[in-house]
């Protein structure tokens, strides 16, 4: 990321896809990301705990 005095955020739900594609995608261009959950929509929505550990890898590898 280039230097700058602010950091750029957007959130998770960008493409029409899971959480996880997403983040992969848009996260090389983001300082963070905001998870998205629609609560309108089925219990498969929500992150599983595999879910959450790539999650938290991805964090660590693209700097968010």
């Amino acid at each position: 990321m280039p230097d700058r005095p602010f950091r750029l955020g957007t959130t998770s739900f960008i493409y029409p896809d899971h959480l996880l594609p997403n983040v992969r995608q848009i996260g090389p261009f983001f300082d963070e990301i905001e998870l998205l959950v629609f609560e309108s929509q089925s219990k498969g929505v929500l992150p599983s705990r595999a879910d959450i550990r790539e999650l938290g890898q991805l964090s660590e590898d693209l700097g968010l």
